[in-house]
């Protein structure tokens, strides 16, 4: 390392002649006769280490060192003299704090190794002071621990963290102050692995000693050539107690109705399924009230969608105050609500119930200025069996409402265990889906995602759809369901990605600033999880020779959730192989930043159910926006999908929101239509 070197002589031939010498090491050498002009050079320039003679006119070189000391205090100091001055020496020690006293004449080989000794002393001093003002002035609050977890040091960000003193807290075991996230004592070196490293969730003590915040943590064991006797453990966190409360107030709002605050049909279904198995482990009855408002779509169109919001406002509250506080209500959307009764004494008791309901919401509603009366229908089911599942029943209370509705609306109906008279779907088994694959009866549609900034195509979602013989068109919901539960969808998925890597060969006959969209597959996460993914997608990838097209894996966040450890390591294989990870209907899942850091996720889809309901709830739009925010602190890309109006756009657009996927731009197209430059563009509305 080159380092700037000050000598100072009143001879300049001894000035040069102590150049040459250095010289030959590579240092930044300036020289001057004057110690005047060498202050003066020493205000403008910093300097690593300054010679200078002692005795010189106007001005010793012990006065020099004795100014430079003062001013330039980590400046290193030689002095070099040519006469045995005892005081000179004494005062070149104590007043101007030399380093070095040499004599002159030099032996020229001793005076280069003092130099190299003095600079890399200068270097170990310059990292040290580095270091420590890194450790003092770091917002990230830092620990250095012994052997036994006892603190040994705490610097000021953690001793602001704690409301406490550095003398307060050095001594103290850690334990004292930090805790698992299960309230437990933390053993290092049970968490550390094979690097000597763990990171990770804890919980930190503040000031009051009740009240602890979450923190991300960084625990490391010391190398030993660095280690002390009293420092083995280092250990660096930040408060990411915003950050968790951004984090539950997404997964509030996913698991809550936008407009009531009552809890949605996944919140219900997650409930419900709960009280099932507690129904019959104890054999308890269990009843379910589908209640539909009659005439409220009347209401939306006469009076407008902030009437009709009043309405179901005023609703969800008289509804609520009929019910025990046992009972759950909840709002499976528009003019519907489900009360889940436990412990009912069956569905002629919970007939009871229905008619207090329907007293209560026919109660007159000042609404608009004017007076209004509204009626229910409402639908029961019981569990009889004990095998039904909350779908199955859910089902039957939503049948049974519609029948009420058919039956003259104002009154209930209750189930007869799926007697109603409802056509049956056409189903699907898992031998027409084999025999499907093998004759090659499965087409894929592209959607394409449009940046709304700069209109140009920066990818295509690849979406599956059966070509039926006799049913005509299916579309994955027919039967991806049936695949998953016959354990074929790995077969499927397997096909779906190999016909689409074929076809994106033919995306590069497009325009040439089309071919670096990228193209988003979607798959199961039972076929993420098999052992050979990674291999079959690599040999499909090399001999179907993909195009320089970027691929991307989508996996929806509900299936990610469930098999999270198991999904980790095979998205990070992905990744390895440049492939991008998105995450699908993202909302719907519980979201949560554990596996958003944990996962090596490119890119969020914000579900369509929080897009389609922009114009008409706040609720929908606090969600969008903090899912945009932290996906923005994250670095992570967002997508909207399913946008189909100008008002959902120009929202998206103004919150920062540019990738729009849609029917807005285009629906999904078979491969022809995506390929064809007239029908292609038309469909985007581009021209």
């Amino acid at each position: 390392m080159e380092h700037n070197i000050l000598i100072v002589d009143d001879e300049k031939d001894i000035c040069r002649s102590l150049a040459e010498v250095l010289k030959r090491d590579n240092h930044r050498l300036t020289i001057t006769t004057s110690p005047l002009d060498a202050l003066e050079l020493m205000s403008k320039r910093r300097f690593s280490l300054v010679i200078s003679d002692q005795r010189m006119p106007k001005m010793c070189g012990t006065e020099f060192l004795t100014e430079v000391k003062k001013n330039h205090p980590y400046t290193l100091r030689i002095l070099l003299s040519a006469y045995s001055d005892y005081d000179a020496l004494l005062d070149s020690i104590n007043e101007a704090g030399v380093y070095k006293f040499l004599s002159k004449p030099w032996n020229n080989n001793l005076i280069r190794k003092e130099v190299r000794t003095m600079l890399a002393h200068v270097e170990s001093i310059n990292q040290e002071r580095l270091l420590t003002a890194l450790y003092k002035n770091s917002i990230e609050a830092m620990l250095v621990l012994d052997q036994d977890q006892h603190i040994v040091m705490a610097n000021p960000a953690f001793c602001c963290l704690t409301q406490r003193d550095e003398n307060q807290l050095v001594g103290n075991s850690i334990n004292n102050l930090i805790l698992t996230e299960e309230e437990k004592e933390i053993q290092i070196e049970s968490m550390l692995d094979q690097n000597n490293d763990w990171r990770g969730e804890l919980k930190c003590q503040t000031g009051d000693k009740q009240n602890y915040i979450p923190i991300w943590s960084v625990i490391t064991r010391l190398p030993d050539h660095v280690a002390e006797d009293r420092c083995q453990y280092t250990f660096l966190f930040v408060d990411i107690t915003e950050i968790k409360q951004k984090e539950q107030k997404i997964i509030h709002l996913a698991y809550h109705d936008f407009l009531t605050d009552l809890p949605n049909r996944r919140a219900l279904l997650s409930y419900l399924d709960q009280r099932l198995l507690e129904s019959k482990r104890s054999k308890s009855a269990l009843c379910i009230l589908f209640v539909g408002l009659d005439n409220f779509k009347w209401i939306n169109n006469t009076l407008g969608h902030d009437c009709g919001d009043k309405v179901i406002r005023i609703a969800a509250t008289r509804i609520k105050a009929e019910l025990r506080s046992s009972d759950m209500l909840g709002r499976i959307g528009g003019d519907e609500f489900v009360v889940i009764l436990p412990d009912c004494m069956g569905a002629f008791s919970a007939s009871d119930i229905a008619i207090k309901l329907n007293n209560a919401i026919s109660l007159p509603m000042n609404i608009g200025g004017q007076r209004h009366c509204l009626s229910t229908s409402i639908g029961i089911s019981e569990l009889i069996h004990g095998s039904e599942t909350s779908e199955e029943l859910l089902t039957q209370a939503d049948k049974a409402m519609y029948q009420a509705k058919n039956n003259g609306k104002n009154t209930y109906v209750i189930s007869e265990s799926g007697s109603e008279c409802c056509q049956q779907p056409n189903v699907i088994s898992s031998q027409e889906i084999i025999q499907a694959i093998s004759r090659d009866q499965f087409v894929m549609h592209y959607q394409p995602v449009i940046n709304a900034n700069s209109y140009k195509v920066v990818g295509y979602e690849a979406l599956v759809r059966w070509q039926h013989p006799t049913q005509g068109l299916l579309y994955p919901n027919e039967f991806i369901g049936q695949a998953e539960e016959s354990g074929i969808i790995d077969r499927l998925d397997a096909y779906i990605i190999e016909k689409t890597v074929r076809q994106s060969r033919l995306f590069q006959s497009m325009e040439k600033s089309e071919t670096k969209a990228y193209l988003s597959i979607n798959v199961s996460a039972p076929h993420l999880e098999q052992a050979f993914f990674l291999e079959k997608l690599k040999s499909c990838l090399a001999y179907m020779r993909f195009s320089d097209m970027q691929l991307q894996i989508e996996i929806t966040e509900t299936n990610l959730l469930k098999n999270i450890d198991d999904c980790a390591e095979t998205l990070r294989g992905l990744r390895s192989m440049g492939v991008k990870i998105a995450v699908d209907d993202f909302g719907t899942g519980y979201s949560s930043l554990a596996y958003i850091n944990k996962l090596p996720i490119d890119t969020i889809k914000i579900d369509q159910s929080f897009i389609s309901e922009i114009e008409n709830s706040d609720r929908a739009r606090k969600i969008i926006s903090s899912i945009i925010d932290l996906s923005r602190s994250l670095e992570i890309v967002t997508i909207a999908e399913g946008v189909e109006t100008q008002a959902q756009l120009d929202y998206l657009l103004k919150i920062g929101c540019f990738n729009i996927q849609g029917y807005y731009y285009s629906k999904p197209m078979p491969l022809d239509e995506v390929l064809g430059p007239i029908a292609y563009k038309t469909k985007l509305h581009l021209t």
